[in-house]
This record gives structure tokens, C-alpha cells and sequence, in this order.
């Protein structure tokens, strides 16, 4: 039900701002003052070539502008430290937090076929993939923005997440859309509600496919619906909500194809909220996964988390359990496939339970 809803808003949007726009062509102009001039009510055609930007292109302040971008691609050669910060509030850590595009106090856009190629030549699952200094250079941020749709797009060679969203952001759908070779996370929610992340290719990724992480306690990550995607490789989880500060809840994954190991960890001791609900439907790994404390889906102060029909693949001969639980409740199990192992979950309290 929930899923379906996310839908109806987004599409009820759409379709309602659809009306009365003003069609623009790209002419070849300076790109970030053919952005800065962009009227809100607007549909902006782009064609297919590829251009150098190492700046940050903005999109601010903006309602009712759909971007058809018709395999544009933005290609970044340099890490932008001789780059000009696009706004002053990237400018005090420039490079780390040199995005690529940003979407920023605006609601109503549409992102159709953009490209996005950045300098990160080691982007992938090797350890070179990661750059502490240039982990914030994101594909695309979406922040403190609403009624987002982001459609057969392609973001690759990043040194930070393949899509950003933060700052109380809502209402987004990311769909048929291809992010790999990153130097950090697929996609992460640090803020925001009414996301749905379907129908993508997500593989190549240094840290987690999808990482759900509120930055502070007053940040909120809720209705997530992460469904019909297809994972490639990833040096860690499949999915993660880990972070020590804020709440995730609400989340279902549902009819995913895993192409590597479907681990996923989620909650902190440290956190003094407990997370969840969460639903895990329908989902199915291909690679085995393996861990000494015997469990694939790690559970750290949980409050409500089902299970069913999933087909995730265990490490012969640990006799692994599908979930291992420390100071959660509420888990409820269905009829799960877990190859070399156990449909069965361990739980663990008290004292010492963290660990």
C-alpha cells in the first residue's frame, strides 16, 4: 500500500504541473549561465553531446522544469580543486564536496537521460575506489528539494554516492537509471521521506548499494521503497542503515536481484533510537556470504523487521542463520530459501550484546 501510494503522489504531480510550459533549446552557451537564467514552467531540451565541466552545476530555487536531456553527458577530468565553487556554502571544503549536479530548494523537476562521468578512473570495489579528500563528490544531490523524478540517467566514475539526497527532501523517484564504478555509496538518504528507488542497475560500488544514514539525531530517513533493481558488486553491503544518529524506518525491499553477496546491516549500539519497520520481499542473491558471528542480515536494535520468500545465499559449511539480531524485537520470518544455511535468526541480549 505504501509503495502505491509514493506513486500516486509523484505521478498526481507530474501530471498536474505538466501543463502551460514554455519549451527551451540549449543553445551551447555557457552552461552555468544558461542554468542560472532558467524560468521555473519550463521544458529544456538538450542533445546528445558531451561537454567538460568541472564546476558544480546548480539547479536552485526552481518549480515545474522537466530536463530532457536526451544523452547529454557532463564529464569531469580533474578532481575540481582548480575549479571555481559554484556556491560559497561548498567553498570552505572544495574539492571533497565538489558535486557534479546539484538540485537544491526546488520541487517539481524532472531528469530524464543525463549522463554524469566523472575522474575516478579506480571507481569500483578495489580499495583505490575510495578518496577520503573527495568522498562528497556525488553524481547528483538532491537537497531540501520535493516531487523529484530522476529517469533513465547514468552516473559513473564518481568519487563520492552515484545520488545524494539530504536536507529533508521528499517525494522522489529514481527509476530506470544505471550507477556504477563509484568511490563510495549507490545511493544514500541522509534526510528525507517518499523515496522510491526502482528499476535501476547498481554495481561497481566501493562501499553499499544503498546506504541509509541519517548525519544527525534530528534527521529522519522513512517510507523508502527500494524494488525491482538489479545489484551488481559491492565491497560491503548490500544494504545499510548503521549510522549512531537518527531514525530509519519504513523501509521495504522488494523483488531485487542481488548479482553478489545480499549481506545488509542495520542499527547501531550507539544509537538510542530503535529502527524500523522494515520488509524484505521477495529478494534473491546469486554469490554465498560468510561472516563469523553466523549471521547474513545483522540486526542492531530493531524493532520490527519481516521476512519472505527472499532467496539468499549462505557459505557452506558455517551453518549460517539469515538473520542475527542484538537487541531487536518483532522479527517475524516466512518461507525463505537460504542455500548452505538457515531460515532461522539468533538473537542476542543484554550485556555485551553489541558486539
Amino acid at each position: 500500500m505504501r509503495s502505491i501510494l509514493i506513486y500516486i503522489l509523484l505521478l498526481s504531480s507530474f501530471a498536474l504541473h505538466a501543463q502551460d510550459r514554455k519549451t527551451i533549446v540549449y543553445d551551447g552557451s555557457d552552461l552555468k549561465t544558461f542554468f542560472n537564467e532558467l524560468k521555473d514552467n519550463s521544458i529544456v531540451i538538450f542533445k546528445n553531446e558531451e561537454i567538460i565541466y568541472e564546476e558544480t552545476l546548480i539547479v536552485e530555487g526552481k518549480t515545474n522544469i522537466e530536463f530532457q536531456f536526451n544523452g547529454f553527458t557532463i564529464k569531469s577530468v580533474t578532481n575540481g580543486e582548480n575549479a571555481t565553487p559554484s556556491d560559497p556554502v561548498y567553498k570552505n571544503r572544495w574539492p571533497r564536496n565538489r558535486a557534479h549536479f546539484v538540485i537544491k530548494n526546488s520541487d517539481s523537476i524532472i531528469v530524464r537521460d543525463l549522463r554524469i562521468v566523472g575522474p575516478n578512473i579506480n571507481g569500483g570495489v578495489k580499495e583505490e575506489a575510495y578518496v577520503k579528500e573527495l568522498e562528497a563528490q556525488h553524481a547528483l544531490e538532491l537537497r531540501n528539494t520535493s516531487y523529484i523524478q530522476i529517469t533513465d540517467c547514468a552516473f559513473s566514475q564518481i568519487y563520492g554516492d552515484g545520488i545524494y539526497i539530504t536536507g529533508t527532501s521528499e517525494n522522489i523517484d529514481i527509476t530506470k537509471s544505471i550507477i556504477e564504478k563509484n568511490g563510495r555509496q549507490g545511493i544514500a538518504i541522509t534526510n528525507g521521506s517518499n523515496i522510491s528507488i526502482r528499476e535501476n542497475q547498481i554495481s561497481m560500488i566501493r562501499r553499499s548499494h544503498i546506504d541509509l544514514e541519517p548525519n544527525n539525531d534530528g534527521e529522519i530517513v522513512s517510507n523508502v521503497l527500494i524494488e525491482n533493481n538489479e545489484f551488481g558488486r559491492q565491497r560491503l553491503n548490500w544494504v545499510a542503515a548503521a549510522s549512531s544518529k537518527g531514525v530509519v524506518r519504513n523501509v521495504t525491499v522488494k523483488n531485487n536481484m542481488v548479482n553478489s553477496a545480499g549481506n545488509i546491516w542495520i542499527g547501531n549500539k550507539s544509537n538510542k533510537h530503535m529502527q524500523g519497520p522494515y520488509i524484505f520481499d521477495t529478494n534473491t542473491s546469486t554469490k554465498i556470504y560468510g561472516t563469523n558471528n553466523g549471521g547474513i542480515w545483522r540486526l542492531i536494535r530493531v524493532d520490527g523487521f519481516k521476512a519472505v520468500a527472499n532467496n539468499i545465499m549462505a557459505q557452506a559449511n558455517r551453518r549460517m542463520f539469515l538473520i542475527y539480531a542484538t537487541d531487536s524485537e518483532n522479527i517475524e520470518l516466512g518461507e525463505n530459501e537460504v542455500p548452505n544455511g538457515r531460515n532461522q535468526y539468533k538473537t542476542y541480549f543484554g550485556k555485551g550484546a553489541n558486539k
